[in-house]
């Protein structure tokens, strides 16, 4: 196949620290093109990267004014859409009507009830051979080994463990980039910001944008390897807002969950599960930071770790998951169409766990998913 031709959208942490190089990079596909609302800023982005050597010299990106440009861009074959969480609908279905395929960065939107009524216009559309969500940790070569090992059985491994634990540690929204210095620009025009109703005040609404921004990938990862959960139980959010933990029935075992975020750019997200005659605990490392995920198998008492490792060089996790969205586009068989559907529909439970989370703690008492919802 020719190279993708695909234009980034929206130059803020994600745009400019993930998809941009990981485009550039990319063997498979060329950067066709950028676009940001603020003037000037794209340009200044490009230049910058070409000094830095993000982009080579021979790169020649467009820049888009608005964003019907790209839309009326015939020769734009895909589009990465980083923008902000309410504009992902809307700016997805403008995008696939015109024949591009779409990676959007999760969350797929802010409210479950959104992404239901979307994924089935998805399905009854055709489109699911040409959108992806861009959820990393599925595609790392690490959670992949695991799967198999799940799957296979192998230590007793199973999709039913005892109990299992998932944690991270964060500074901020954004530092999972492990330290990147983002171009500084203007400030973004005003958008409309749409959450669910349910939320009541300031620790809810913070606790709820953890939920959908960054534990989301947590909460996509465990899904990946043992199936959405069936219920949310005991749910407690403390210290004003600034961590909380929770715990998930889903049919056969218990799921605790740990979450904190500090001052700085620390970062580290993982998964401690126990069987009954063995126990694993992987522990991913930011993209930035290119280092192996670190695999602990203990079983009969003796403990191994295995180092395995992710993309190379220039890529990280998120490269994977690009590489993905490649597959789909080429339909090639390495990444079906059944299962990005299935990825869209995790990522529509993302939305309906994390409102069941926040109303389990806002009625002191277990919060069941709903078992007819068209996500499972």
């Amino acid at each position: 196949m020719e190279p993708i031709k695909t234009v980034v959208v929206g130059l803020g942490y994600a745009g400019q620290g993930i998809h941009v190089p990981v485009v550039a990079n990319n063997d498979r596909a060329v950067l066709a093109g950028v676009f940001d609302p603020r003037k000037g800023f794209s340009n200044k982005v490009i230049k910058v990267f070409r000094k830095r050597n993000i982009i080579s010299n021979g790169t020649n990106p467009a820049i888009y004014e608005t964003y019907d440009q790209v839309l009326k861009d015939d020769d734009v074959d895909a589009v990465i859409l980083c923008t902000p969480h309410e504009l992902h609908i809307p700016m997805t279905k403008q995008t696939l009507e015109t024949g591009k395929a779409v990676l959007c960065e999760k969350p797929m939107c802010t409210t479950f009830e959104a992404g239901k009524e979307f994924l089935e216009y998805i399905k009854n559309s055709g489109y699911a051979s040409r959108l992806a969500i861009g959820y990393m940790w599925p595609f790392d070569a690490a959670v992949t080994s695991l799967r198999d090992m799940i799957d296979s059985g192998v230590h007793g491994f199973s999709r039913l463990p005892v109990v299992a634990s998932q944690y991270f540690l964060t500074g901020d929204y954004d530092s999972w980039l492990a330290g990147f210095k983002p171009i500084k620009g203007g400030k973004n025009p005003p958008h409309e910001t749409v959450r669910p109703a349910l939320l009541r005040n300031e620790i809810e609404k913070k606790a709820y944008e953890w939920l959908i921004n960054v534990w989301s990938h947590a909460s996509n990862l465990f899904q990946v390897l043992f199936s959405a959960p069936e219920a949310v139980s005991d749910v407690n959010i403390w210290n004003r807002g600034e961590s909380f933990s929770w715990t998930e029935t889903h049919g056969g075992f218990r799921s605790i969950n740990y979450c904190s975020w500090v001052t700085g750019s620390e970062f580290w997200r993982g998964i401690k599960v126990h069987y009954p005659i063995s126990t694993f605990e992987l522990q991913l490392l930011p993209p930035m930071q290119k280092a192996p995920a670190r695999l602990w198998i203990t079983e009969d008492d003796t403990t191994t770790e295995q180092k395995i490792e992710t993309t190379p060089a220039t890529s990280w996790s998120y490269s994977s998951r690009f590489e993905g969205f490649l597959d789909l586009i080429a339909g090639n068989g390495k990444y079906t169409v059944e299962q990005n559907l299935s990825d869209l529909s995790h990522a529509v439970v993302d939305l309906e766990l994390a409102e069941a989370i926040i109303r389990s703690f806002q009625e002191r008492k277990p919060i069941a998913l709903d078992d007819a919802s068209n996500t499972r």
